[in-house]
């Protein structure tokens, strides 16, 4: 190991953290130097701080005993039921106190340690109030819907600010900047008549496909927010709630890294989709003589639904948890590691789910420090996660995860 490259000591190092590394603004339509409404002109970050960097010997050998402790909890101990169990669940508990308090690569300045120390103390308070103050009988559900209601709005509207964040680091774009450049950037025009045709084109599938955009909005606020209304909308008011949603949602994404990001996550999901079906087929047709039948339209809403769900999870664990974790440590790899362990314990207690999330989640969580932008993730996270909704499978049992979490699906 070596010594913390964050600073000397308790003492060195400016008041604030530095911005956590993103990958470095391009020009674009929204900006004076070309795209992106968010194109700024920050410093390159130093090596410490710049998470788009190869990790060094020490962070990958920090990075590989540590996953050699986790593997052995997530496919053997936290099936288990009782003392061994127990036994999982004390060893991630250790490894957290470890990174979050021990590790060689925390970085030591006062901000950074607030930043750090943030995630414990949040991962703690969740798991009082979802699992020892919502099952309390109906006071306690109410109370604990509540508490949760209250931490959701302050992770949503208070924690950026209160951190210091900008809008870049929780891979987001500056609402302001982006309507100061729709009043008077160099490129308005063009971006005006980007602008109309997004807005043409959702109306014209509102109109000829209300159908199709009425199952993925239903099973978008089902999967997000539990809604369960199956009403059918009238045109103009299906336009009502489409149109104000999908442009505020563009006032909120980060142009400037697109490209990046979208290279790199464009990668994951050809390689994750080439595996899957590489698995699948050697599962269902070679082991089971199965086969599948394709149901596009199915899949399509079960895509599109799923990718506000998505989003939503990525602007917790990425954009909220993810930031705390990596303006704390200046490993890439270790910060991964800690906000796959958080991403994992939040689906207690769906075992099989919990070892994929904290597999799939050390990848996510390298993708975004290395591009931080949560649309972007958010929609191949919901394009991932609804892509098995294409798909029916015959001819052997079906393939069933537990999916359902929290106390109340034990």
């Amino acid at each position: 190991m070596t010594a913390p490259t964050g600073g000397a000591g308790a003492g060195a190092g400016p008041a604030a953290t530095p911005p956590a590394a993103a990958a470095p603004a391009t020009a674009g339509p929204f900006s004076d130097q070309g795209p992106g409404p968010q194109a700024t002109t920050q410093p390159e970050p130093s090596p410490a701080t710049d998470f788009r960097r190869p990790p060094t010997r020490a962070e990958a050998v920090e990075f590989g005993l540590l996953l050699a402790l986790l593997v052995p909890f997530y496919t053997w101990l936290l099936p288990q039921e009782g003392p061994l169990q127990w036994a999982g669940f004390a060893l991630v508990a250790m490894v957290i106190v470890y990174i979050v308090w021990f590790s060689p690569h925390r970085r030591l300045e006062a901000a950074a340690r607030r930043s750090l120390l943030e995630v414990p103390a949040m991962l703690a308070w969740s798991m009082v109030v979802i699992w020892g103050i919502l099952p309390l009988g109906p006071l306690g559900k109410m109370a604990g819907n509540g508490l949760i209601g209250w931490t959701v709005v302050y992770i949503l509207f208070f924690a950026r600010q209160a951190q210091g964040d900008s809008w870049e680091d929780w891979g987001m774009g500056d609402p302001w900047r982006y309507l100061a450049a729709l009043r008077a950037g160099p490129r308005r025009r063009e971006v005006w008549l980007a602008l109309l045709g997004v807005n043409l084109a959702l109306a014209l599938a509102c109109w000829f496909a209300d159908d199709t955009v009425h199952a993925i909005v239903h099973r978008a606020l089902r999967k997000a927010f539990g809604l369960r209304h199956e009403g059918h909308l009238p045109f103009p008011a299906l336009l009502a709630v489409v149109l104000p949603a999908a442009n505020l949602l563009l006032a909120f994404v980060r142009y400037d890294n697109l490209r990046e990001a979208g290279r790199l996550l464009g990668w994951y999901f050809a390689l994750g989709s080439a595996g899957a079906m590489l698995a699948g087929y050697w599962y269902i047709y070679v082991i089971h003589a199965g086969w599948v039948e394709i149901q596009p339209m199915r899949g399509l809403t079960g895509m599109g639904g799923y990718v506000l769900w998505g989003t939503l999870q990525e602007l917790l664990f990425l954009s909220y948890f993810n930031t705390r974790i990596r303006k704390g440590l200046d490993s890439p790899l270790l910060s991964a590691l800690l906000t796959a362990i958080v991403f994992s314990l939040y689906h207690l207690t769906a075992y099989t789910l919990m070892g994929i999330c904290f597999a799939v989640m050390i990848v996510w969580a390298l993708l975004f420090q290395a591009a931080p932008n949560l649309f972007l993730l958010g929609f191949v996270h919901g394009i991932s996660g609804g892509f098995g909704t294409a798909f029916a499978i015959q001819g052997m049992p079906p393939i069933r995860i537990k999916a359902s979490v929290g106390p109340f699906n034990r």
